[in-house]
């Protein structure tokens, strides 16, 4: 049995079992367009300046656009941003109902 990790690659006996990818979190780094792309609960909570456990909630209530990975929830930044403007224009309409009034 051997076991061996060359260039971002990990071998068993020969045979290549996990291509390792190393990305760069800083801004404007190699890799951080990919990275600002998928969003975890913290990054989310982070962007909205909302606690963990009211996205969690968003997120079960189906409000909120988030998929499933590997048991953690992940979301898309493009589809928050569509989201918060979704909301905006919920918002907007509802306000212009009430002046209505």
């Amino acid at each position: 049995m051997r076991i061996s990790f060359i260039n971002g690659f990990l071998f068993y006996n020969g045979t290549i079992i996990v291509n390792i990818r190393i990305y760069n979190n800083k801004k404007g780094g190699k890799d951080s367009n990919m990275n600002d792309n998928i969003l975890t609960i913290k990054d989310t909570a982070k962007y909205l300046k909302m606690g963990t456990s009211t996205i969690y909630k968003l997120i079960l209530r189906g409000d909120l656009p988030a998929i499933k990975i590997a048991s953690k929830w992940r979301i898309r930044k493009n589809r928050l941003d569509q989201w918060i403007e979704e909301k905006e224009n919920c918002n907007r309409r509802h306000e212009s109902l009430v002046l209505k009034l």
